[in-house]
């Protein structure tokens, strides 16, 4: 049994190595920290609290988790394909 269980974990190493290889051989990247620039800003608000504050509790799902009401500007054209 011990052996099976050696054999699979190697066969599972192998496959992750070589899709590790693959994903970077084609030029991929694991890397999050990648700016993207986009022309435009969105203004976020609410009339419940002020920006910086503490959330109000009846938003939280420690009482009536329920969604602020939020109001926002004319999303630019390079942010809808996100949306």
């Amino acid at each position: 049994m011990g052996k099976f269980f050696l054999g699979l974990v190697l066969i599972l190493l192998v496959i992750a190595g070589g899709a590790y290889f693959y994903y970077f051989r084609n030029g991929n990247t694991f890397d999050l920290g990648q700016n993207v620039l986009v022309k435009g800003r969105i203004d976020i608000s609410s009339q419940e609290f002020l920006s910086g504050a503490v959330l109000p509790i009846k938003y939280t799902c420690d009482w009536q988790n329920i969604n602020p009401p939020f109001f926002w500007t004319e999303c630019p054209e390079t942010l809808k394909v996100w949306f």
